[in-house]
């Protein structure tokens, strides 16, 4: 899916804004809570990458990658810097300080951090 249609698929609420790709991202006064696919919290001030959803779903550790640089890549949120280097499909480093918990590193697939 590209960027446009990423766009394209966006319902605006007051505090919630839902993406047909199946992140969300939640608009509280600071703008510093996010999350991505129902289940990811990214936490801007604190630079906390935590998963929230069922026990039994994972994401792949690229599909992490793009669902935080295409968050990243709003214009409400420029101002925070990258969470992400991908070196290959399978691998991702986290850099500026971000960091994933040690349960929440369980819940990725195909990859490593």
């Amino acid at each position: 899916m590209n960027r446009r249609e990423f766009i394209k698929g966006a319902v605006a609420t007051a505090a919630t804004l839902s993406f047909g790709t199946g992140i969300e991202v939640l608009l509280p006064p600071s703008t510093s809570d996010t999350t991505i696919a129902g289940d990811w919290v990214i936490d801007f001030t604190t630079k906390n990458i935590t998963y929230v959803g069922s026990k039994n779903k994972a994401i792949t550790t690229l599909e992490l990658h793009r669902s935080l640089s295409e968050v990243l890549e709003k214009s409400d949120n420029m101002m925070y810097e990258i969470a992400t280097n991908r070196h290959t499909d399978q691998h991702i480093s986290l850099v500026n300080g971000y960091s994933i918990d040690e349960e929440s590193i369980n819940h990725l697939c195909d990859g490593f951090i």
